[in-house]
Formats: C-alpha cells, sequence, structure tokens
C-alpha cells in the first residue's frame, strides 16, 4: 500500500491529462490543487453546495465560475448543479479515470457518492477521497461488497478534525474449479498465481476422464458455475480460469485494459485462420448481457448434451454452418448482442505440446496446458514452458530479440503447416459425405 503525507501528495500520485471529477462542499482552493498537480483533461466539479442549494445562480457556484472563468472557456471544467444521479447520468459508463470524493461528512452521502461513480470509472479507474476517521468503516464496506481495495492513504488535519485521505481500485474475483485427482494442478495453479486476487476455488468430484475434455458433467457444472458468478456479480469485473494454468507475471491491469470496451474476452488456441474461442480463461464484465450468454449456453448445453465452446461460438456468430472445408466458411448470425474480443498470445496455449518451448511467446504471461489428458501430461508441458521461460530470462537482450524473431518464425510456418493440415481433412471429411460414407461434421 502506498502512504503519502498529504492528499496533495496523493494528487501528485494520480494519472495525468486524466477525465475527472470531484464531488466536493464548495472548496475551491481544492479544486484548483486538482489543476495544478493533476493537470486533467476534463475535470468536473459536482459542488455538494452548489446542487442542495439547487439553485443556478447560487453564490457559491457563481464563485466557482468566476475562479474558473478561463477554463470553462476552453471546456476544460464543467460545473453542474443537480441531484448526482442525475449529473452522472449524463455520461457514459467507464469514463472517469478516478473521482474524487472530496470530505463529505456525511455517511448518507458517501454511501451514495461511492456507489454512484462506481460505473462510471474505468476498469483500470481510481475512487479516492477525504473522510472522517470514525466514517472509514463507510469506505471498508464498500470495499468489501464491491469488490474494491485500498491501494494508497494518506493522514491530514484539518480545523482540529482528523480525516484520512484513501484510494481505491478494483479487485478481482477470480473462479476456478478442479478435482481432488487434479490437486497437483490446483497448487501449481495458487503457486504462481502472482496478483492478490480473491481466489474463489470449488471442489467438484466427477470423471476426471471426461470432465477435462468435454465430458457432459463436467461441462454442465462449469457452465452452471459461470452462470452463477456472473449472477451473483452483477455489475463487477471476475475472472474465470480453468485450474491446468500456470502464471508467469502479474495479471490483472493486462486484464482490465483488453476488458476495457468489451463485455468478455476470451483466451484463444491460435489456430491459423481462424477465431477459435478457448474458454479456459476469461475476463467476463458481469452484465445483462453477459449473464444472457451463459442463460443460453446452458440452455444449449442441457437440451444437446454438447460442448460450452461451441454453443458460445454459435451464439457469437463465428461457428461455420457447413463442414466442407473445401467451400468459404459461411458466418453465423449472432444470437447475442455481446462484445467480445480474444487476449493477445501472451495469454499462451497452443496445440503442438512437442515444440511449445520453441514457439511460445517472450513475453507470455499465463501458459495453459491444453492437449493434455492425464495431470501427469499436463504437468510435464508446464516444466517444459516454465523452463523455457526460465532460460529466456538469463538471456541477453540482444539473444533474446533474435530469439523472439525465430520464435516468431516457427510459430508462423508451424500456423501453415496446420492451415493445410486442416484443409486437407474437411476436404476428406467432405467428399466421405458426399459420398455417403459418413455425414459431415463441423470441425474445430
Amino acid at each position: 500500500m502506498y502512504k503519502f503525507l498529504s492528499r496533495v501528495e496523493l494528487l501528485k500520485w494520480l494519472p495525468k491529462n486524466a477525465l475527472v471529477a470531484v464531488i466536493g462542499v464548495g472548496n475551491s482552493d481544492f479544486y484548483k490543487k486538482i489543476l495544478q498537480n493533476t493537470i486533467p483533461q476534463k475535470l468536473l466539479i459536482i459542488d455538494v453546495g452548489v446542487f442542495q442549494a439547487d439553485t443556478k445562480n447560487s453564490a457559491s457556484q457563481q464563485k466557482l465560475r468566476k475562479l474558473f472563468l478561463q477554463e470553462i472557456k476552453k471546456n476544460k471544467v464543467i460545473i453542474f448543479n443537480g441531484s448526482l444521479v442525475e449529473v452522472l447520468a449524463r455520461y457514459p459508463d467507464n469514463y472517469f479515470d478516478w473521482v474524487y470524493i472530496d470530505v463529505l461528512c456525511s455517511q448518507e452521502i458517501v454511501t451514495e457518492a461511492l456507489k454512484a461513480i462506481e460505473a462510471k470509472i474505468k476498469s483500470l479507474g481510481y475512487i479516492c477521497g477525504d473522510i472522517k476517521q470514525e466514517l472509514t468503516g463507510v469506505v471498508d464496506e464498500f470495499c468489501r461488497e464491491r469488490t474494491w481495495s485500498r491501494i494508497a492513504l494518506a493522514d491530514k488535519s484539518c480545523e482540529d478534525v482528523e480525516y484520512q485521505s484513501y484510494a481505491l481500485e478494483r479487485n478481482l474475483k477470480l473462479y476456478t474449479f478442479y478435482n481432488q485427482q487434479f490437486s497437483l494442478l490446483k497448487e501449481r495453479f495458487l503457486k504462481t498465481l502472482q496478483d492478490a486476487y480473491e481466489v474463489v476455488c470449488v471442489s467438484h468430484e466427477f470423471d476426471p476422464k471426461q470432465a477435462l475434455f468435454g465430458g457432459y458433467e463436467g461441462v454442465l457444472f462449469k457452465t452452471t458455475f459461470i452462470y452463477n458468478a456472473i449472477k451473483e456479480n452483477l455489475g463487477k469485473i471476475i475472472l474465470v480460469s480453468d485450474i491446468d494454468i500456470q502464471f508467469f507475471s502479474k495479471t490483472r491491469k493486462f486484464v482490465l485494459e483488453t476488458i476495457q470496451n468489451n463485455d468478455v474476452v476470451f483466451q484463444s488456441h491460435w489456430f491459423p485462420n481462424r477465431k477459435t474461442i478457448n474458454i479456459g480463461f476469461m475476463a467476463i464484465r458481469c452484465n445483462e448481457r453477459t449473464l444472457d450468454l451463459w442463460e443460453k449456453v446452458l440452455s444449449m448445453v442441457r437440451m444437446q448434451h454438447g460442448g460450452d465452446q461451441r454453443a458460445i461460438m454459435n451464439l457469437l456468430g463465428v461457428w461455420p454452418k457447413n463442414g466442407l472445408g473445401i467451400f468459404p466458411e459461411v458466418k453465423l448470425k449472432p444470437q447475442v448482442t455481446v462484445k467480445w474480443a480474444l487476449f493477445p498470445r501472451k495469454v499462451w496455449c497452443f496445440n503442438n505440446t512437442k515444440e511449445l518451448d520453441k514457439i511460445a511467446p517472450l513475453d507470455m504471461i499465463l501458459h495453459h496446458a491444453t492437449f493434455a489428458r492425464t495431470q501427469a501430461e499436463k504437468l510435464a508441458q508446464m516444466e517444459q514452458v516454465a523452463l523455457a521461460a526460465k532460460q529466456v530470462k538469463k538471456m541477453s537482450w540482444q539473444r533474446q530479440q533474435l530469439k523472439k524473431i525465430t520464435n516468431g518464425i516457427k510459430f508462423n510456418l508451424y500456423a501453415l503447416k496446420m492451415y493445410f493440415y486442416l484443409k486437407l481433412k474437411a476436404i476428406k471429411w467432405s467428399v466421405r459425405g458426399l459420398i455417403g460414407v459418413v455425414k459431415p461434421l463441423p470441425f474445430k
């Protein structure tokens, strides 16, 4: 946790050239300090004294407008009157880089302000403020309920009344599940995890030979598990991960940057020429759209006794209507309004287990041990990749750049090889289907 001697020092630490809102009580001197120390791109002032007076021509507002006349003309400072909720409703969600709640002494107003601004702050944004020492429990309760964490403190004294300045950032819940027969994978998962996520790890007993590879019981449990997690965390961002993953660096900042303008971000298999979704590692913005997506996935899994990944790809409109690989793929019409994306290659998994260490990206932040059936096989693959990552760290910068180039070349050559392999496989199945040997099936 960062500690500062004063709230001015805290201001200097906050992002510059940012979109900022301050909820205050007419403290024009502090507003000037925000402008001087953070140089915001735009500063929205919601003055409690102004909107409580509920008059555009109040003395308080006239004073503020006169003080910031030049900034108002440049549209750098905006002053509103009206209720807090009404003012914030003018702005979209995920808009502000940070918001400062300036010395609001009422428990009710602090609670209202915290809840009102949460959705308006970007994924990597901050909630800052000042509060009486005896009311710090209000902030602590908000953090517990809404999964935020204190990351900075600054003590100050104002007119013999003790206040505490604070800064909060979003914490993330990470949901995962495992079978007792895969307990070593769980140990490696938790041991390599480098972020202070709130981990929800559930043990569920099912046939390990089926559950990790599309067995109905395991798929149904995982889909229900994710659906309930979204339902319980509406308004929040969560992570969902398989247990056969190892981490090589912190992931929080990267995840929040990636999901900034999306509802859900999936891992990808990185097959050539295809948007191949892998739901082994996902960031999900819990809202009505993602809840609707997983409700439909759950319904399809139950009706068809099929796979969750295939259901998601069909619902998102990225699965071909036909299995004839000799013809261009026909895209399905999306059945949901979810805005989604794929993580880049640094969230790594691939299907060539023999050469993973030779084509893995040097900036890999995690590795998903796919295409291995048993716990022993997965652990062996993890050791292979971890050893390669450790060797890279020992290399000089020049050697790292050379390896980055050679790994990229090997990956592209392998991708080209896989492209023709999949095309030939498609033709084979298509021809067999046309002559009536077997019904043509879509393939991944």
